[in-house]
């Protein structure tokens, strides 16, 4: 958003100060967190996992994380601020593809702790492969990594920042609520039942809005709010109604297939909350790329 700004748009130093700022923040957001956990992991452990899981345990998925944050939090915006979302695109399908078979094969081999290795392995994949395809930018190393800091850049991040958190985090609350409220009256049977409807929703929207992410935003970054700006958000527009309905109907048509391949035979019973989930999430899609247009 920042480097694709009319004014700041092909100039060097400004470019090197805003990726600097975010580079140096991420990191030390990493630091930060991890010192937490560290401190206090049993607080941690014995509230979030009722003592049923060890900090060894824990452990793998944690050392991914640093990982995950600078492929998804820096090396992303470097694609989308040079205008390469086909690397994106590229490099992330390569890392899910993988990241989906070392998931099968670590829990078929060994459960619940395979998943947490998995977990961390994930953010390590991730890494690797955005970093392989940055390769292909054809620039200079000290031009994709900068640890030029500014305090007055990061506060214009940070606002940034605040817009996008605080709508992520209200959908985060929601979900969480709802799953506070289904455990508490229907138990954890309820909740299996709710996690196809939420898991297939949340499969579904980076197929939906990656392209307003890596196409859309940076365009309107460029060029503000203008007459070409906004022709291209009624082409996204149509693009994004075409694909949310077809998502939709097709999950709403083909429940209990999906559920089944998706899962087992035993979460049948939750194609009753499909209606409920894919009438909204086509709704939900058409206000999110309005709003990612007005960030």
């Amino acid at each position: 958003n920042r480097i694709r700004a009319p004014g700041r748009l092909n100039n060097r130093h400004l470019q090197a100060q805003t990726q600097g700022t975010a580079l140096v923040t991420i990191l030390a957001l990493i630091f930060i967190f991890l010192i937490i956990v560290f401190i206090f992991q049993n607080a941690i452990i014995n509230h979030a996992f009722r003592g049923s899981l060890t900090f060894k345990q824990f452990m793998p998925a944690l050392i991914g994380l640093p990982f995950a944050a600078i492929a998804s939090g820096y090396f992303e915006g470097i694609y989308f601020s040079r205008d390469r979302y086909d690397l994106y695109i590229k490099s992330s399908a390569w890392a899910s593809i993988i990241e989906i078979f070392s998931y099968i094969t670590l829990v078929s081999l060994y459960g619940l702790q395979g998943a947490l290795v998995a977990l961390g392995l994930s953010g390590i994949i991730l890494f690797i492969s955005f970093s392989i395809y940055l390769r292909k930018l054809n620039e200079k190393l000290t031009t994709l990594i900068s640890f030029h800091f500014s305090w007055t850049e990061l506060y214009e991040i940070l606002k940034y920042c605040v817009a996008v958190i605080s709508g992520a985090g209200v959908g985060y609350f929601v979900i969480l609520w709802l799953r506070g409220d289904v455990l508490q009256f229907l138990g954890p049977s309820g909740n299996g039942l709710l996690q196809p409807a939420l898991a297939l929703s949340a499969y579904t929207l980076p197929l939906i809005t990656n392209g307003i992410w890596g196409h859309l935003h940076p365009e309107g970054s460029k060029s503000g709010d203008t007459s070409a700006a906004r022709v291209e958000l009624s082409k996204v527009l149509l693009m994004v109604l075409l694909l949310s309905a077809g998502a939709s109907i097709t999950l709403l048509t083909f429940c209990d297939t999906i559920i089944w391949l998706a899962f087992s035979k035993e979460f049948v019973q939750s194609r009753i909350l499909f209606p409920y989930q894919f009438t909204a999430d086509f709704f939900y899609h058409i206000f999110y790329l309005l709003s990612v247009y007005f960030l």
